[in-house]
């Protein structure tokens, strides 16, 4: 809905929940007044590549340089300049950009990136340069490093580095009130300019509500990974949030762009008179019982009159059969009906572990 809308698409927008109707006005007036903010922007210039196609986009063509861009899923780079650099080992991060200093006690199975000027080659540790830096960048020897950029930066001294250093990625950076016109920009300039360097969308914010990063971030990323762009994205927010808040956010959009899954996918309906149990109680027991099932997408359903149809490419459905009772679902199948509702969640699980072939 946020890609839409940034776009200049839809004059109403409905914003459903599982959670009382009175909590969706909320939503979707912070998505609005998000948006609404980039009204008379300032005009971006900028020239489109050729035969690029909106309606049906594919991803941008680009070469791999380690784990980054090519065919590698896009990459999370968190954000730690500060005392905090512990990471959330539900969703930990790719790469972690710790400025100037590497903790003490560094995060096993975690690259850092450092700023150039005081990377000594570490063995775990990355460099990243700016526009000044860039007569440096051959004296710099490592399979992978990082160009901190934007689209009025670009100039024909970085497209030179950048052909003659296929290893750089590039993070796209942008203080414009429409970033994502910015960020699109950039992305098209490489394009035109035949360059294949992968490229990691920079998005900042200063929040303290992980319900406003999580909108906002999701509105200028969504076009991005619509489009094809997207080799990796780096939030940094600088509000009260904990950094491993963030990190989970930036998971969640690539996840809700369906470019990259690392945790279990919930589906639920909004709710109506036919619903015969608690809804939102139901979810959060169901996601206690089920959230260890990484890479699944599990529907929550009220009843089977819409249900079936709206968890159509679930893996697995739980849906209301009546007073107190469940049926559950394997893709589009009923495996088994009338369970008593204490006991659905608990068959549930044991339909998953049955009938999944992953090794959780």
């Amino acid at each position: 809905m946020g890609a839409l809308l940034v776009d200049g698409l839809g004059d109403t927008i409905r914003v459903s929940l599982s959670e009382e109707p009175e909590a969706e006005i909320p939503v979707a007036r912070k998505l609005v007044d998000y948006i609404s903010r980039r009204k008379n922007h300032p005009y971006i210039p900028a020239t489109e590549a050729e035969g690029f196609d909106y309606l049906s986009p594919s991803r941008r063509k680009t070469k791999a340089v380690c784990n980054i861009g090519g065919e590698n899923l896009p990459v999370v780079i968190a954000f730690r300049t500060d005392e905090c650099k512990k990471i959330n080992p539900s969703f930990p991060p790719d790469y972690i950009y710790a400025g100037r200093t590497l903790p003490e006690t560094p995060e096993s199975g975690v690259a850092y990136i450092l700023d150039a000027d005081v990377w000594k080659g570490e063995e775990n540790a990355l460099p990243a340069f700016n526009q000044e830096q860039l007569f440096t960048v051959s004296n710099y020897r490592t399979e992978l490093k990082f160009l901190f950029t934007s689209y009025p930066a670009l100039t024909d001294e970085i497209f030179a580095c950048l052909k003659a250093h296929p290893e750089m990625v590039v993070i796209s950076q942008s203080r414009h009130s429409n970033r994502l016109g910015e960020h699109r920009a950039l992305t098209h300039q490489l394009m035109l300019k035949k360059l294949q360097n992968p490229v990691v969308f920079f998005q900042h914010y200063a929040e303290n509500q992980a319900e406003d990063l999580q909108i906002k971030a999701a509105a200028d990323m969504g076009a991005l990974l619509i489009d094809g762009f997207c080799d990796g994205i780096l939030l940094y927010n600088q509000g009260t949030l904990r950094p491993d808040v963030t990190d989970a956010t930036a998971f969640g959009i690539l996840q809700a762009g369906r470019v990259r899954m690392s945790k279990t996918e919930y589906i639920s309906c909004p709710g109506c008179g036919r619903t015969l149990f608690h809804l939102q109680d139901t979810i959060a027991r169901v996601k206690a019982a089920t959230s260890h099932f990484k890479g699944l997408k599990i529907a929550v359903m009220g009843c089977i009159v819409n249900g079936v149809g709206e968890m159509a490419d679930a893996d697995y459905g739980y849906v209301g059969a009546g007073r107190g009772k469940i049926s559950l679902y394997k893709g589009k199948e009923c495996v088994e009906k009338n369970i008593p509702e204490e006991k659905a969640a608990e068959k549930l699980v044991e339909l998953i572990g049955v009938g999944s072939a992953h090794p959780y």
